[in-house]
């Protein structure tokens, strides 16, 4: 009997074991889910009696929505100790993890995991502790896990990974709700994690992680793979004090680390940076409150690919960006985190791309972080090959928390800048300017909420700057500024210096000896300088010759394309207020201005400036100065008293001016080229004197022009064609010493979009050259001081055929007129009154007569008619003998005069 009863009992514990994992597996599947408060699901449950191995397939926990997989194990293999149960202990040799999956996503701040911290949170407060004698187990002991391959989903990125690596575990115990856990990771010859951890039943987690030649390899393909990483090498040793509450979510960590050798690699990039090593010291990091606070960071040797960094950056920019969008917070609702680094120190680092090259020798900074407060740096290195020392101080007003409380950042210090090649500056800007020279820099600023204050000095060495056809060079070039500037306005004070500069452009080359700007002001609506001194300024234009026809039709096609958009540039232009400009003095002096036009040279020697209080504000007075020695011999000057009815309105219309010209001893010769191809005959002879005096208000110009031209002589006809009857008018014009003297009064308005000056000038040249030719003897006989007489004539006594004595003075004056004007010929005109000179010889006869008898009329006739003609004879006599007689005409005029006489005509040549 008793034997059927131990083979039943037997029997019934067979069964009981087989069905075992089921009933197991039913319990706890039911339990997690409850625990959890996620759909749990499982494949079977296994039970290896020999080697005491639970194995539970296919094990699966649900997201919220029960569809989609959170986690999930192919195999959860349990390596159970069963005699230790005897005891009330659970004690696991080993837990294996085979092929696990874990999901980790985040939406709108929130883990997809949160939901389960707050089911145990929320079920610890409803349900109070049970006594230990409620619990069959009062304790479990875990020795070794083992992960082999896992597969990691992060948003919608995966990573698998193919390594396997055991935790080692001393100590891990549950007991009481309580878990200790002393243990050490080994990575098999690649570094160690030694954890010592304690999870208490109120959700808080304690303890100890130390690294000791841990290597950054393989181990971390995670974050390789969800950063796009191709290497992430390097070794840390830390240590790292922690405190975590899950159900109160507090996470604070402490400790220290070392990490040597860090080299990372982008797949897609290449080589980001590499560092030699970084040690640091964390004081408290206080995770769920956004604080974190580090004691010392230093690091050193390290080289920075800023090219490779700004293209990842790029990549990881619009990931970042997704996960912005996937997220409904409000940028502006965002705080940054509150973290402070007391110490923090870099030396001898690199960073490069292909334009710039940086090279931190040292830089150290206190108190770097977003906290309230000062912190100093020192800076020491090189930029672009040049040696560079900042030091300063940052100043925050206030903490700073949020993107507004970046504007009471401020910074102020000294920076020194030496030898700085700006050949290696060139590169960086947006346009090309194939910049050469050297640059040292010397700045005091202090910048605070919009506030900046600077005080530089600036030297620049052998400078050159070449842009299209534009060439810039200065020798030395120095300026000392200070410059404040706030959200409304700035201000610009210094002294700008220059030794032998040259600019080239086109058709214009400048040369300077030294200049000197002193700038009493520049802001944004006044520019005040106190003095502008250049000393020997050389201007040179050089014209080119005039380009073929198909260059000119297409500059003009594309001149006309630009008109329109041209105007409209003008139109915004006139919108844009422009800021008053006062310049206390102008100084030019030993000045230089030279014209080339193919072959002819005209040049300004030894020009002198001398403005004063030179304005663009309106109904300001400003006067000036200038003088200059012309081509040749001649001489220019001219003085001002000026000012503007509109300000920067320099037109006609607006510019009101007194001023006086005058230009001496200006030799024609020096300009024969052009003026022979300007002028309808060639200047042969010739000194100008020029006085004119104009006067200019409101558009409404005066003036009064002194020609004066010492022995001018017109020479033969060039190829000019013009209606200007220059040679004869000047022939007329001219005095018996070739002497012109021309007064040409002008007036106009400009406010007469018609009017030009030139052309005004021109048309009452003209018009008098015309007047001279039209009626020659006004103007001769005034040029030879006999124009106060209203009629030129000789005089005759009655009956006598020769000139009164006095008249040798006139006739010396005619043949003055004829020596010295090839044009004129002259003619006589003998008048008489028969009558009276026929009734005086008359009377002369009857005298002589013994009878006293009158002459018949016909004998008076005859003998007066002789009388007459030998007059004639006389002049024209008088001139062969000067060898003028083929100039001269002598007629008999029929008509009757009260006196015997000659007038004198002058006539042109035909």
């Amino acid at each position: 009997m008793k034997k059927k009863i131990y083979i039943g009992l037997f029997i019934g514990w067979i069964i009981f074991m087989i069905q075992l994992p089921s009933i197991v597996k039913n319990i706890a599947v039911n339990k997690l889910e409850k625990t959890i408060g996620r759909k749990v699901s499982s494949g079977d449950f296994r039970y290896n009696y020999l080697r005491n191995i639970l194995s539970i397939e296919n094990l699966k926990i649900y997201e919220d929505d029960g569809e989609n997989i959170f986690v999930k194990f192919d195999s959860f293999n349990v390596n159970i100790d069963i005699l230790p149960l005897l005891k009330r202990k659970f004690y696991i040799e080993e837990l294996t993890l085979i092929n696990p999956n874990f999901t980790l996503k985040y939406s709108d701040g929130t883990a997809n995991f949160d939901s389960i911290l707050k089911k145990i949170g929320s079920d610890n407060k409803k349900v109070e502790d049970a006594t230990e004698t409620n619990h069959y187990i009062k304790s479990v002991e875990l020795e070794n896990i083992t992960i082999d391959n896992f597969t990691f989903y992060y948003n919608d990125q995966v990573v698998q990974g193919k390594n396997k690596f055991t935790l080692e575990t001393p100590q891990l115990l549950y007991e009481n709700k309580n878990i200790i856990l002393n243990s050490i990771v080994d990575f098999y010859e690649s570094g160690e994690i030694n954890l010592n951890l304690e999870y208490k039943k109120d959700g808080s987690l304690s303890g100890e992680i130390k690294t000791k030649d841990f290597l950054l390899d393989d181990k971390l393909y995670i974050v390789k793979a969800l950063y796009g990483l191709e290497k992430l090498e390097g070794e840390i040793d830390s240590c790292f004090n922690f405190n975590f509450n899950f159900l109160k979510e507090i996470y604070n960590l402490k400790g220290q680390f070392s990490l040597k050798d860090l080299k990372v690699s982008s797949d897609k990039f290449g080589k980001l940076f590499s560092i030699g090593s970084v040690e640091g010291e964390i004081e408290d990091f206080k995770i769920k409150e956004n604080k974190f606070f580090l004691k010392d960071i230093r690091t050193n040797k390290g080289v920075v690919d800023i090219e490779n960094i700004k293209k990842y950056m790029s990549l990881i920019s619009k990931i970042s960006k997704e996960k912005e969008n996937e997220s409904s917070v409000k940028r502006d609702e965002l705080e940054y985190p509150i973290f402070n680094i007391k110490r923090f120190e870099i030396s001898d680092y690199k960073i490069y791309d292909e334009k710039v090259n940086l090279e931190i020798e040292n830089f150290k900074i206190n108190d770097l972080g977003t906290l309230k407060g000062n912190s100093n740096f020192e800076f020491a290195g090189k930029f672009q090959n040049s040696e560079v020392n900042f030091t300063g101080e940052i100043k925050k007003e206030k903490a700073v928390r949020k993107e507004e409380d970046l504007n009471y950042i401020g910074i102020g210090g000294n920076i020194n800048i030496l030898s700085l090649n700006l050949k290696n500056i060139d590169p960086l800007l947006q346009e090309k300017l194939n910049l050469n020279g050297s640059l040292d820099i010397s700045s005091k600023f202090n910048y605070l909420t919009n506030n900046l204050q600077m005080e530089n000095l600036i030297s620049l060495k052998k400078l050159s700057l070449k842009k299209d056809d534009m060439v810039l060079k200065v020798e030395n070039l120095k300026f000392n500024n200070t410059i404040s500037k706030n959200s409304k306005d700035y201000h610009i004070r210094g002294k700008i210096k220059a030794q032998g500069g040259a600019f080239n452009m086109d058709e214009v080359n400048f040369w300077l000896k030294s200049g000197e700007i002193e700038i009493g002001e520049i802001s944004k609506n006044k520019i005040r300088l106190n003095k502008i001194k250049l000393e020997r300024p050389w201007i040179k234009i050089k014209k080119k010759e005039e380009k073929n026809n198909i260059q000119e039709k297409i500059t003009q096609r594309e001149s006309s394309k630009g008109h329109e958009k041209n105007n409209l540039k003008e139109e915004e232009i006139g919108k844009v207020k422009l800021p008053e400009l006062f310049i206390k003095n102008i100084g030019v002096s030993n000045g230089r201005l030279d014209y080339i036009n193919k072959d002819i040279k005209y040049n300004l020697r030894d020009i002198t400036v001398d403005i004063d209080s030179f304005t663009t504000e309106k109904n300001k007075e400003f006067n000036g100065d200038i003088r200059a020695d012309l081509t040749g011999n001649g001489k220019f000057k001219f003085n001002f008293l000026s000012s503007l009815e509109k300000s920067w309105d320099f037109s006609p219309v607006s510019l009101n001016m007194d001023g006086e010209l005058d230009i001496y001893n200006l030799n024609f010769l020096d300009f024969k080229q052009v003026l022979s191809e300007n002028l309808p005959n060639e200047i042969d002879n010739g000194k100008l004197n020029y006085n004119c005096n104009i006067s200019l208000n409101k558009g409404k110009v005066v003036g009064e022009n002194l020609i004066s031209v010492e022995k001018i002589n017109i020479g033969e006809a060039t190829k000019v064609n013009s209606m200007i009857p220059l040679k004869l008018g000047v022939n007329i014009l001219k005095d018996r010493e070739d002497n012109l003297k021309l007064d040409l009064p002008i007036s106009g308005d400009f406010n007469n979009p018609k009017f030009k000056i030139s052309k005004v000038v021109l048309e009452a040249l003209k018009n008098i050259l015309i007047r001279a030719v039209a009626s020659p003897a006004d103007f001769i006989l005034n040029s030879f001081n006999i124009g106060d007489e209203k009629d030129l004539f000789i005089e005759y006594d009655y009956l006598n055929p020769n000139f009164k004595n006095k008249d040798n003075n006139t006739l010396g004056k005619v043949v003055e007129i004829l020596e010295k004007k090839e044009d004129i010929n002259i003619i006589f005109t003998l008048f008489t009154d028969k009558e009276v000179e026929k009734n005086l010889l008359n009377t002369q006869l009857k005298e002589e007569m013994f009878f006293k008898r009158d002459t018949k009329d016909e004998i008076l006739e005859e003998k007066i008619n002789k009388i007459i003609t030998e007059r004639s004879e006389g002049i024209k006599n008088y001139f062969k003998g000067k060898e003028l007689g083929e100039r001269v005409k002598v007629q008999i005029s029929d008509i009757s005069r009260n006196k015997a006489m000659s007038s004198i005509e002058l006539i042109i040549k035909d």
